[in-house]
């Protein structure tokens, strides 16, 4: 890289640059109107219909977040009249904070130009951007990884009584805002206070009473909030094959944990539709492993208290994974993504310090490797647009079948938006088309009476050859598709089940 334009001098204008570049991402990602998709119209129903003590219960459709990450959504929701652009607000401000504090921790802990290539991975990984305008808290577990380890660094440099109140307070507070901040706090705190002690800066009374307060609002919040969640069946179910198997026990195993730190790598650089793939996931999963790996090592030779605060909180979710209780795959992966982005800039400074045209050519293409997941964009779902284009066409006497997939989303608009509320007399069959298997939803399609004028709402393709496509197919054979409505992710189709109608007409 030459020095004339990513000096020393020049690192803090590349810095800014990444910064500002990051906040417009995750703002721009923001502002486009999209409706809540079905985990996020889940979440929406439970906030909607329970008051601020009720999030303390275990949610309905078998949602799971922190209580005050769900307070705050329903706080700023109801502040904007429920609409998804509010609801979303606290994970995107947590988002901007996590980016504007990563900054100020890679300055503090980094040389100029390694602060700099730090702050650009981190502001243009897809995952951060993308969870930062959703109704997650993935966004809080970046934003308390970033909080945690730059006040324990802080710490770790001058251990006075205010830096270390101030970091005690944080592990209090923000395990309820972000579950996976207990690992960062697991892996963070014993670290610093062994090199502290070990130093003799610190006598051990302190830490441990820390400690026992962080031990004692943790268990708090498993007893009100965390306990049933964890223990929720069809959550394990779902993700069973995302639990680290320790001990392995067959040959599978040992695969398995051989891909987990390469899918820890390329976390940060998944959304919900846009993964690594091909030759592309190869190539920078390498790339990522160099890095880290050069910059572990180069904490290690420096006897460094921030290799454990580094490796730490990943044996934490390790072990955490292996019980059971946390999926070691995708966004439950995003708390991470700081010590992925500082790992990588840190090994970075040691490939610059050999060979600094070999340095920048890496860094350049770990920067342009995020690119392609850029020109696939999340699609949005509009169920609330097609329900306020259905107000001009459905009629009173007319059905609406609503897919399973489509329920969340349409039980949200439909019940908390007076703009597309259903007129009266409306029939109404919701989540109808829920089956196990192409042959539980044809026997329901088989199974429905239909009579009149019936709508079908639904979330994927009408023509597609999956089930809601089959399940389009089955329904024409009883009456003809007379009209279509279509919008980014979601479809409305009217069928005429009048008596005399037959079957394949269509306008």
């Amino acid at each position: 890289m030459r020095e004339s334009w990513f000096s020393e001098a020049a690192a803090p204008r590349w810095l800014l640059l990444g910064c500002l570049l990051g906040l417009l991402l995750r703002v721009g990602f923001f502002l486009p109107e999209r409706a809540l998709w079905l985990d996020e119209a889940l979440t929406a129903l439970n906030l909607a219909e329970r008051e601020a003590s009720g999030l303390l219960e275990p949610l309905d459709g078998d949602q799971a977040a922190p209580p005050a990450f769900l307070l705050a959504s329903k706080l700023s929701g109801e502040a904007g009249q429920g609409s998804a652009h509010a609801l979303r607000f606290p994970a995107l401000l947590a988002s901007l904070l996590a980016l504007l504090a990563f900054a100020a921790w890679a300055r503090a802990s980094l040389p100029g130009p390694a602060a700099a290539a730090a702050v650009w991975l981190f502001a243009l990984m897809p995952g951060l951007i993308q969870f930062g305008a959703e109704l997650k808290p993935y966004a809080f577990d970046a934003l308390s990884c970033v909080l945690i380890l730059a006040l324990a660094q802080r710490v770790m440099e001058r251990p006075n009584v205010g830096r270390i109140g101030a970091l005690a307070a944080l592990g209090l507070l923000v395990p309820w805002f972000s579950f996976a901040s207990v690992f960062v706090l697991a892996g963070v705190g014993p670290a610093l206070a062994w090199s502290l002690v070990r130093e003799q800066k610190l006598s051990l009374a302190l830490p441990l009473g820390v400690a026992a307060a962080w031990l004692s609002s943790f268990l708090l919040l498993w007893q009100l909030a965390a306990a049933d969640s964890a223990s929720n069946e069809a959550f394990a179910h779902y993700w069973q094959n995302a639990f680290l198997p320790l001990p392995p026990t067959e040959a599978r195993d040992l695969g398995l944990l051989a891909r987990a730190p390469f899918d820890l790598l390329l976390a940060p650089f998944q959304t919900r539709y846009a993964h690594p793939s091909g030759d592309f996931a190869p190539y920078l999963a390498a790339l990522l492993a160099l890095l880290v790996g050069l910059g572990l090592r180069a904490l290690w030779r420096e006897r460094s208290a921030q290799l454990g605060m580094l490796l730490g909180p990943l044996l934490a979710a390790a072990l955490a994974s292996a019980l059971g209780f946390y999926p070691f795959i995708g966004r439950f992966l995003l708390v991470f993504a700081p010590l992925v982005a500082w790992g990588a800039a840190r090994g970075w400074i040691e490939l610059r310090q050999g060979s600094r045209g070999t340095a920048g050519l890496l860094l350049g293409l770990s920067l342009l490797a995020t690119a392609p997941l850029f020109l696939r964009p999340t699609p949005a779902v509009q169920t609330r647009q097609a329900l306020l284009a259905l107000q001009d066409h459905i009629q009173p006497g007319d059905t609406l079948l609503v897919h399973s997939r489509s329920l969340a989303s349409f039980l949200y608009y439909s019940q908390h938006d007076p703009a597309c509320a259903l007129p009266k007399g409306v029939r109404l069959i919701e989540g109808a088309m829920a089956g196990e298997g192409l042959s539980g939803l044809l026997r329901q399609a088989s199974e429905l009476e239909l009579t009149g004028q019936v709508w079908f709402l639904f979330e994927q393709d009408w023509d597609a050859p999956h089930p809601t496509g089959v399940l389009g197919a089955a329904l024409e054979q009883r009456a003809p598709r007379v009209a279509s409505l279509y919008f980014e992710g979601t479809q409305l189709h009217r069928l005429d089940f009048s008596p005399g109608q037959g079957a394949g007409a269509q306008d």
